[in-house]
């Protein structure tokens, strides 16, 4: 008879002869093999039959084995399951592999692993509502759908709301309810869109500008629906107060139903202002406006969660976001991979890296997080200065430290992952120097982004981008109402993504962002697919070139329904457009000369903002001078005139007006413009690939087709070794 304990040792045998558990560079060294399982325990031996119980523990004895055989290649296989963390696992230069021996986290053979930041909801606290007050207050269309969950003794930190937005930090969210891969929202009015305001009755301070008194804003409300949320215990309201492309998330002071005002706690970042299309809020956060599958309201002085439960929610599965500190934190290592798991549940980040280099995740889940999924480098602490494992003030703080080393390392890897239900954005990704323009290397490729920016609207890409010669490929990134990907530095590659159902909120915002710096060049971006960005209103964009931004190179892109404006390039030069495909938009190109109207010391003074940020690179040295020769001559007259921006042989399909501009901001080549269908295999169906009898080569002979079918995820996965 075979005995369990002889069958496992069979099986791990014929398991270390397959590439499934032993990289292939690593086949003729040594190999040693850990396990970790929900039901192990760590004073097992990490054996298939005895396995550990924690990430922590299995970490270890890959550090012991390598302190004894260096060299070992290590894979650490984790049975599905569970793995509550209610600290960060810690990663640093001892846990590093090496080049053909590296260190492997995988879950074992397709079962799923889950490592949790939250804590397990037991299916016995949840049942009706059980106060009548609170039933009462309730939606009576709705009262007998509600449910309540009794979270008294959870160590739960039940710290409140805070201001978000436009303008100020990374915002943690307080515990938040989600299903097993559904994110619960907190009860908000109106359930789609916004609410529009009728006038300001007082602007309230204007954080913006240095002021920091704290006054909060009065607006005179349009919907009588509002009314009853003078009852509400801590209403919300996030919108639209000033600028379109600047959300602000503050707390309700007072509601007036008979003047119709309302009052907030705090100012917005730019203090409010009314007249525009876009100026609007909802509320939320409100027991009151619970009405919808998916939303609830943490009650913190009943220690209850209210939540109108999603169809088939499976009860045993709900969990409550608890961990703050990221999941992971990997710091200085090398070599080290992560394929196969899940990171979810988590007020924080799911994972940090910093320095180092080879770090992977391949084929993860990053799913029901707080404020984002990864973050690649230093953030901001509360003092105001670079620190590991927070975000803060980052984004303001690279805008005033263009040439931030913040330590991202090189050559990481973000392959095959999907991440969704992330609060503020997907992945912050830099590497590589601004100064000496050395690449980072870093990469996210072959990944689904979706459904981000749960609560901070602006600015939080699926991808936020800085340094130097980093890629973004073959990913996909959708539903978001902000911003997909924002650009900072140089010499990036973004190319094969599609990108659509972007940009959904807001106004004079672009799906790819980048601006106010003439230093930052260099990018390519081709063979993306953008369609359906924005709505049919307003200032949308599929690409933004802000404020004099400048250098781009863009071509065998395609742009379908791609906003009320295709490209908006505003005061910009030496940006080319060419060999791409443009259908069904109002305007393809925006083009303007807004810096002229900017030349003073603001900007082009001894102190102005391009100056200082051109000087510190060596705008006129080496190396920026040799890989940018036009930039030597930014400074030259007329300051701020656009130039050298050139479009050419591109297809323009039921376009409204190509461009704009004045002729000498753009040079235009020769374009193929068409109101008909010039060819397209079925447009229809948004096939736009070119029959080889297209009208467009007659007049575009050497117009060449675009890779539509490389666009997006590749399946099978591409393979993480290519570079």
């Amino acid at each position: 008879m075979i005995t369990r304990y002889a069958l496992d040792q069979v099986l791990v045998a014929m398991l270390l002869c397959t590439p499934f558990a032993a990289p292939s560079a690593a086949r003729a060294g040594r190999h040693a093999v850990f396990y970790v399982a929900p039901a192990g325990a760590d004073s097992n031996s990490g054996a298939f039959s005895a396995p550990f119980a924690t990430l922590e523990r299995a970490r270890d004895a890959v550090r012991a084995e390598r302190k004894r055989a260096p060299g070992t290649a290590c894979t650490v296989y984790l049975r599905g399951g569970l793995y509550p963390l209610h600290a960060t696992v810690a990663f640093n230069e001892r846990d590093s592999g090496q080049a053909g021996a590296p260190v492997l986290f995988k879950a074992w053979a397709g079962e799923e692993v889950r490592l949790s930041g939250g804590v397990r909801i037991a299916s016995g606290r949840v049942g009706p509502v059980s106060d009548s007050t609170v039933a009462n207050r309730l939606i009576t269309r709705v009262r007998d759908k509600i449910l309540q969950i009794d979270i008294a003794g959870v160590p739960a930190d039940m710290s409140r709301l805070q201001p978000h937005g436009f303008g100020r930090p990374y915002s943690m969210p307080p515990p938040e309810l989600f299903g097993r891969e559904r994110a619960y929202v907190l009860a908000r009015w109106p359930n789609r869109g916004y609410t529009g305001y009728d006038r300001v009755v007082a602007e309230g301070s204007r954080p913006c500008d240095g002021d920091t008194s704290g006054r909060g804003g009065v607006i005179v409300y349009q919907a009588g629906r509002i009314d009853r949320w003078q009852h509400a215990e801590e209403p919300w309201i996030s919108g639209f107060f000033h600028y379109g492309f600047a959300d602000d998330a503050v707390a309700v002071g007072k509601v007036d139903s008979g003047k119709k005002e309302l009052t907030t706690a705090q100012p917005t970042f730019y203090g409010f202002a009314a007249g525009e299309k876009f100026n609007g809020f909802y509320g939320f956060n409100m027991l009151e406006e619970i009405d919808l599958p998916g939303e609830y309201y943490l009650d913190r002085r009943r220690q209850r969660i209210y939540f109108y439960p999603f169809d088939n929610e499976d009860f045993s599965d709900l969990s409550l976001s608890l961990c703050e500190a990221p999941l992971l934190a990997i710091e200085n290592a090398a070599c080290l991979r992560f394929e196969g798991i899940t990171f979810e549940c988590t007020r924080g980040m799911g994972a940090c890296i910093e320095g180092g280099h080879d770090i992977q995740f391949i084929s993860c889940t990053f799913r029901n997080i707080g404020t984002i999924a990864l973050c690649f480098g230093q953030g901001v602490g509360p003092d105001g200065r670079p620190a590991s494992r927070m975000l803060g003030h980052f984004k303001e703080y690279l805008y005033s430290h263009q040439t931030w080393d913040r330590h991202c390392g090189s050559s990481h890897l973000v392959e095959n992952c999907e991440i969704y239900n992330i609060g503020a954005g997907g992945i912050i990704l830099g590497g590589g120097d601004r100064i000496t323009l050395t690449p980072g290397h870093n990469r996210v490729s072959n990944c689904a982004i979706h459904d981000f920016n749960r609560h901070e609207k602006s600015y939080r890409g699926a991808i936020n981008l800085d340094g130097v010669g980093n890629i973004i490929d073959h990913n996909e990134i959708y539903n978001c109402p902000g911003v997909a990907i924002h650009l900072n530095g140089n010499d990036h590659r973004i190319e094969y993504n599609i990108l659509h159902d972007a940009v959904t909120d807001g106004h004079d915002m672009g799906a790819l962002y980048y601006g106010r710096n003439p230093g930052e060049r260099g990018t390519i971006v081709r063979y993306n697919y953008f369609h359906h960005i924005g709505p049919r209103e307003g200032l949308i964009m599929s690409i933004y070139h802000d404020d004099g931004a400048c250098g781009m190179q863009v071509y065998g892109n395609l742009f379908y329904k791609p906003g009320t404006v295709a490209v908006m390039i505003g005061g910009g030069s030496d940006i080319v457009y060419r060999n791409n495909i443009f259908v069904d938009v109002p305007l393809a190109f925006h083009i303007d000369n807004r810096v002229q109207n900017w030349a003073g010391a603001e900007f082009a003074g001894p102190d102005g903002l391009y100056r200082r940020r051109l000087e510190e690179v060596g705008y006129d040295r080496s190396p920026y001078a040799e890989a940018y020769p036009e930039l030597c001559h930014y400074w030259e007259a007329p300051f701020g005139l656009p130039r050298r921006n050139l479009i050419e042989d591109n297809l323009f399909c039921s376009v409204g007006q190509f461009h704009n501009g004045a002729p000498e901001w753009v040079q235009t080549g020769r374009n193929y413009f068409t109101d008909g269908d010039p060819g397209f295999a079925q447009m229809a169906r948004m096939d736009f690939r070119l029959r080889s009898d297209a009208s467009v080569y007659a007049l575009l002979p050497d117009f060449k087709m675009l890779p539509l079918a490389e666009m997006g995820r590749q399946r099978p996965a591409r393979s993480a070794a290519v570079k």
